[in-house]
C-alpha cells in the first residue's frame, strides 16, 4: 500500500501530524504510545480472537472424537475447517491420514 504524500515513509522519524491509529492503518502494525510497534491491530480484533478460539475448539473436538474411536466425527471436524478455508497444522494432516486408516479398518471388520 502506498502512503499518502503528506505522510512519512515507514521507518523514518515521526513528523507526520497523524495519530497512532493512522500509522497503524498505513503500516499494518500497532504503534504503542512509546512509538514501539506491537502486534497487528487485527490480532486484537474480537472477531479474530473469536475465530482463533473456534478453530482451537474444533481441533479439540476432533481430538476428543478420535480418542473415543469416533473417527468419522473426527474427520468431519477437520472438514469443517477445510470448508471455511482454514489451513490445518501439519500434525493434523498426519492425524487425518491416521484417522482415515483407522476408520477404514473399523468399517472393514465384520461386526461382532
Amino acid at each position: 500500500m502506498r502512503a499518502r504524500p503528506h505522510c512519512r515513509p515507514v521507518g523514518q522519524p515521526r513528523s507526520c501530524h497523524h495519530n497512532d491509529r493512522h500509522q497503524e492503518l498505513l503500516t499494518g502494525l500497532a504503534v504503542n504510545r512509546g512509538g514501539q510497534r506491537s502486534a497487528s491491530p487485527d490480532e486484537r480484533d474480537p472477531g479474530v480472537i473469536a475465530h482463533q478460539r473456534a478453530v482451537k475448539n474444533t481441533l479439540r473436538w476432533a481430538e476428543e472424537s478420535a480418542t473415543r474411536g469416533r473417527y468419522a466425527d473426527a474427520l468431519a471436524w477437520l472438514t469443517v475447517l477445510d470448508v471455511i478455508g482454514e489451513e490445518l497444522p501439519a500434525d493434523y494432516e498426519t492425524k487425518r491420514v491416521e484417522w482415515r486408516r483407522a476408520l477404514a479398518e473399523l468399517t472393514a471388520r465384520p461386526p461382532g
